[in-house]
C-alpha cells in the first residue's frame, strides 16, 4: 500500500535515483518549505517525492507584494508499474495541495497560487492535473539556438559607456546584493536571495555580467544538466536598453559556453512577451515546444 511519508533525510540515495536535481533542489534550495517535503513509499521501497517552492513575494509583508505569491509544486515518481506511478503521483500531490490549502487559510490577508508546468502535447498528464482543481494560465515558449551558428566575436562599441563583460562569480554578499538589485529594476520584482544562493551552490551555474563603469546593468544565468545549457534571468535595467548590450552579452556568454564544448543552449520566454520573443528570435533561437501554466488557486485565497 503506497503511503505519504515526511521527508528526513535518510531516503537520500533511493531519492537519487529518482532524480539527482530535485533531492539536490529540496536539500539546499532556500526557497523549498521545508515542512512541505514529502515522501511516496510503498513498504520501505520510495517510489517518488515532492515539495513546494516559494518565490520572494511569499515572504513580504502583502503591502509590498508584487502580484499574486506563487508557490510551485514539485513531484515526481517514477516505477515501472504505471499503475503504481500514477497512484504515487496522485498522493503527492493531494498532500501538496492539503499542504496548500492549510497554509492559505492560515494567511487570508495574501493572494497565493499553486503553480506547476505541462507540455502542450501531454494531453494525458494535463488531463490528470485538471482532475485536480489546476486551470491553464499562461503559455511558455521554449527557444532552443545553436551556438555553432550564432557566435560571434565582432567587437561593438557604446558611444558615451564604459561596458564589460565578464563572467561574474558573485563571489561576496555585496556582489551578489548588487546584482540582485539589478535584476530586480529590470523586472520590476524582489528577487530572491535564496535563489540566487542556491545557483551559485551548484558549479554547474555561470552567470555573465555586463557593466558600465563597474555598475551591473545587464546579466545572464545559465546552469548545465548533462548535455544541455539553460538560460534565465537574461535581463537589461530600461535606461540601457535597446542599445544592443543584451545582445552582445548574450554573444559573449555563448562564446565562452561554446568553447567549454557547449553547442546548444535553451529558454523559456511568456508567449505573452513579444518584444523578448522577438528578441531572441532575430538572434537566431527557434521554437523547440510550448509549456502550459497551471493554476490551482482555493476559493478562500481571495
Amino acid at each position: 500500500m503506497i503511503r505519504i511519508i515526511p521527508y528526513d533525510g535518510s531516503q537520500d540515495e533511493a531519492i537519487r535515483r529518482i532524480s539527482p536535481r530535485k533531492l539536490h533542489e529540496m536539500k539546499h534550495h532556500g526557497d523549498v518549505l521545508s515542512d512541505s517535503r514529502c515522501l511516496a513509499v510503498d513498504q520501505e521501497e520510495v517510489l517518488g517525492l515532492g515539495y513546494l517552492v516559494c518565490d520572494e513575494s511569499f515572504r513580504l509583508p502583502p503591502e509590498e507584494e508584487h502580484g499574486d505569491c506563487f508557490l510551485a509544486v514539485e513531484y515526481q515518481a517514477k516505477d515501472a508499474d504505471p499503475t503504481r506511478e500514477v497512484e504515487a503521483s496522485a498522493l503527492l500531490l493531494s498532500t501538496l495541495m492539503n499542504y496548500f490549502d492549510a497554509l492559505c487559510g492560515k494567511m487570508p490577508e495574501k493572494s497565493l497560487v499553486l503553480r506547476t508546468w505541462c507540455g502542450t502535447k501531454k494531453l494525458d498528464y494535463m488531463a490528470f492535473l485538471q482532475s485536480f482543481g489546476f486551470t491553464k494560465a499562461d503559455a511558455m515558449l521554449v527557444y532552443t539556438s545553436d551556438l555553432q551558428d550564432t557566435v560571434t566575436d565582432s567587437m561593438v562599441d557604446f558611444p558615451g559607456l564604459q561596458i564589460t563583460f565578464a563572467e561574474n562569480k558573485l563571489e561576496t554578499s555585496e556582489e551578489q546584493e548588487i546584482y540582485l538589485t539589478a535584476r530586480g529594476q529590470a523586472f520590476g520584482t524582489h528577487e530572491s536571495g535564496s535563489d540566487l544562493a542556491y545557483r551559485l551552490s551548484d558549479p554547474n551555474t555561470r552567470i555573465f555580467t555586463a557593466s558600465d563603469k563597474g555598475r551591473i546593468i545587464a546579466g545572464i544565468t545559465t546552469w548545465r544538466v548533462g548535455n544541455t545549457v539553460s538560460e534565465e534571468g537574461i535581463f537589461c535595467i530600461p535606461e540601457f536598453r535597446r542599445r544592443g548590450i543584451g545582445e552582445n552579452l548574450l554573444h559573449f556568454a555563448h562564446s565562452a559556453l561554446l568553447k567549454d564544448g557547449i553547442s546548444q543552449v535553451v529558454l523559456t520566454v511568456y508567449q505573452e512577451n513579444q518584444s523578448a520573443i522577438h528578441f531572441y528570435e532575430k538572434l537566431g533561437y527557434q521554437l523547440r515546444s510550448i509549456q502550459t501554466e497551471l493554476h490551482y488557486q482555493p476559493e478562500f485565497a481571495e
